[in-house]
């Protein structure tokens, strides 16, 4: 059973269009970068975060919990994060 969504990745195809966007129009203020494909944005419940990091990567051993990434029925890729307790 899903109880809260801690994070939410959207794969841009334009990065610096995506920013521009969430940035300028909706406010959010990026919380931390890791070079010049993912920026996050940690929000009140949760966090939002932009890529342009394809499909193979896999997140790394420092992601802050457990991740896995599955394909949904129609053969999207869905990741799914544990975060870690406090």
């Amino acid at each position: 059973m899903i109880k809260s969504i801690a994070f939410t990745m959207y794969s841009a195809a334009d990065l610096a269009r995506a920013r521009d966007f969430y940035e300028r129009l909706l406010e959010l203020h990026p919380s931390r970068e890791f070079g010049s494909a993912w920026i996050e944005y940690d929000l009140e419940n949760g966090t939002f975060a932009l890529t342009t990091t394809a499909e193979s990567r896999i997140p790394g051993a420092d992601a802050g919990g457990a991740m896995a990434v599955v394909l949904d029925s129609e053969g999207n890729a869905l990741t799914l994060h544990q975060a870690k307790t406090a």
